[in-house]
């Protein structure tokens, strides 16, 4: 199995997109109101980075791939839908 931090879980062309999908929101976020705003705007911002370094993705606990419709809906996900319906 390749190590999580060497693996590349979306391809360059669905990161571009999902990046833009991601700038989106946090364009509609800003300026936060509240802290749900800021709290989102933070996993955003997180996501962000986790694109520039190729780690975005990957699930944190299987390190199977993360579907890229998840993703699309919810793009700071950082958990597949098959782990997180085992918790």
């Amino acid at each position: 199995m390749v190590p999580f931090f060497l693996r590349r879980a979306v391809n360059k062309y669905d990161r571009a997109e999902i990046k833009k999908l991601i700038l989106t929101q946090l364009e509609r976020l800003s300026p936060p109101c509240g802290p749900w705003e800021q709290l989102k705007m933070a996993r955003l911002e997180t996501a962000l980075m986790r694109i520039d370094c190729e780690k975005f993705g990957a699930c944190f606990k299987c390190e199977k791939s993360i579907s890229l419709e998840r993703l699309r809906i919810n793009p700071e996900a950082v958990i597949c839908s098959a782990c997180l319906e085992a918790e």
